[in-house]
């Protein structure tokens, strides 16, 4: 008698990237989960050490960039002090991605998820609450068509993607993206991709 022996699927595997500047990262440690902190603060040795440049934008599109054939199976990404834009941030982790189960759905199912509590309505200058932003030239040149009158998002940079929503645009995208970021230290195109994350990660 053959006896057949299931074969078991790997573990989804999911990172928090977070993006520091003089920010106390401390509470990371209490995370069950893969951490990597990218330090852009000269106050602090821990970290993988970037220039200052670009905002979180920068971090974000440098970690997908160099990540790009090796990125957890979701990966969330945060700002170095997320709680005033999610006082409840870890419970909200754990309902997103806090049991193999959940995580797996996130991953083959749900794909993005943004985290921030602060919805915004804008123009495509950024108005009415940033009207100065290059937005829709922007938008036009990321994605090839003209920017919609009216764009709504959770703004803030925190947000989640699946591997395989990142992979549905190729490295060179992101690559280009993040030259966009790697002049400045505070250009006016992070507060941009802070609005159109939902976007590069197909979500419409």
């Amino acid at each position: 008698m053959r006896t057949w022996l299931r074969r078991r699927r790997p573990a989804h595997t999911a990172e928090i990237v977070i993006a520091r500047y003089r920010e106390d990262v401390s509470w990371a440690r209490r995370l069950p989960y893969r951490v990597t902190v990218y330090n852009k603060g000269g106050d602090w040795r821990g970290g993988i050490r970037l220039p200052n440049v670009g905002r979180e934008s920068h971090t974000y599109l440098y970690h997908i960039v160099t990540r790009y054939e090796r990125l957890a199976d979701a990966t969330v990404f945060l700002q170095g002090d997320p709680f005033p834009h999610r006082p409840d941030l870890r419970e909200a982790l754990e309902t997103l991605i806090g049991t193999p189960e959940r995580l797996a759905t996130f991953c083959s199912r749900t794909h993005y998820a943004e985290l921030s509590a602060f919805r915004i309505t804008f123009d495509g200058r950024g108005g009415p609450h940033h009207p100065w932003l290059p937005l829709a030239e922007m938008y036009a040149d990321l994605f090839g068509e003209v920017c919609p009158p009216l764009l709504v998002c959770r703004a803030n940079g925190l947000f989640a993607a699946s591997r395989s929503r990142i992979h549905q645009r190729p490295r060179t995208f992101y690559v280009r993206c993040c030259e966009m970021l790697s002049h400045d230290r505070d250009p006016l195109e992070g507060y941009v991709f802070e609005r159109l994350w939902h976007i590069i990660f197909g979500e419409t």
